[in-house]
């Protein structure tokens, strides 16, 4: 299935472009392709993916209001009850849609802190989580290695009962949707999945300052106890994934850490944890060291019930995180974003 699915007319291409961009950094997938290949037809290529999504947003603009592709791909997803309208242009929606409240994004700008913007990351986000049909068809059992270690460490989770903070799928990997008590939306301080974990790190959401626009995460702690660590993560139902190969990857740096910090990927079953972990302790982040890209690829097994994975900082420093994705090995032989 498709996360969102958007419609939108050629002249607005450029804008459109950038929305597609921040709403890929928070993980979701979009559907935006007006080019029908050829042997394709508009009822088996867009009209497919239109029918698939499970939330549409509609562009409207000076020029999609005349468009009669948009009234009608709107007018579906309105049917469905998955439209979120936004506004490119100060304009009126047309008539048969205004009742529905739309999101004004006509001084949004990509990169830039914005309260409209947030807001419709919010709305889309409960859409999706309200939308039927979760969580969506398996993708193909392809296997790769994994080189990953096994051994048992600080990284454990004692048993718990329900919790709101785990997700039906990741979201806000790439921080720039809105905070939650300072913290990232979708992320928590692993207070309860995670033994022994330190709750005195500080966490924050900051602007990237390398020239790479959007937000990132720094977790940081001065004066740490020689073994005292912290944790962000995410918790997500992963079923449907058992026997799948998967991929967590993200960019980190760091700044004086006299610990270690990285990335990290724990896999559970029902009632036992650990069934896979990862927290690059063999291929740890020390000292400080410029923006760069790790990954971890595994095999679930098909014991897999829970997929954990976040970011560690053992002792004192900075570390900083961001573009985070979870991948999964696809039928087409290659790697496709949850």
């Amino acid at each position: 299935m498709i996360d969102i699915f958007i419609s939108y007319t050629r002249e607005d291409e450029a804008r459109v472009k950038d929305l597609v961009s921040a709403l890929e950094q928070q993980g979701w997938s979009v559907f935006w392709d007006r080019r029908i290949p050829s042997g394709e037809t508009w009822r088996s290529y867009i009209g497919q993916a239109l029918d698939d999504a499970r939330c549409v947003i509609v562009a409207w603009s000076r020029d999609s209001v005349k468009s009669t592709w948009v009234m009608e791909e709107a007018d579906d997803g309105k049917r469905r009850g998955v439209l979120i309208p936004v506004l490119l242009d100060p304009i009126e929606q047309p008539r048969g849609f205004r009742e529905i409240q739309a999101a004004n994004l006509t001084d949004w700008q990509p990169g830039r802190s914005s309260l409209r913007f947030d807001e419709l990351l919010k709305d889309i986000h409960r859409l999706l989580r309200s939308t039927p049909n979760w969580p969506p068809p398996t993708p193909g059992s392809n296997t790769i290695s994994s080189g990953i270690t096994q051994e048992r460490s600080p990284l454990e989770m004692p048993k718990r009962s329900s919790d709101n903070r785990i997700l039906e799928c990741p979201v806000n990997l790439g921080f720039d949707g809105p905070t939650v008590n300072e913290l990232p939306n979708g992320w928590f301080n692993s207070e309860g999945y995670v033994s022994s974990v330190s709750t005195r790190y500080s966490i924050r959401v900051v602007r990237r300052d390398d020239g790479v626009p959007g937000s990132c995460v720094v977790m940081f702690r001065h004066n740490a106890d020689k073994e005292e660590f912290g944790s962000l993560m995410q918790r997500v139902q992963a079923r449907y994934l058992a026997g799948k190969a998967i991929k967590y990857e993200g960019e980190l740096r760091a700044e004086g850490i006299d610990g270690w910090g990285g990335l990290w990927l724990r896999v559970d079953g029902e009632q036992t944890p650990n069934l896979i972990f990862d927290n690059m302790d063999n291929r740890a982040i020390r000292g400080t060291t410029p923006w760069t890209r790790f990954e971890s690829s595994v095999k679930l097994p098909e014991e897999t019930v829970w997929l954990n994975y976040g970011i560690v900082l053992s002792g004192s420093g900075q570390l900083w995180a961001d573009n985070c994705r979870i991948r999964v090995w696809s039928e087409a032989g290659q790697w496709s974003d949850l």
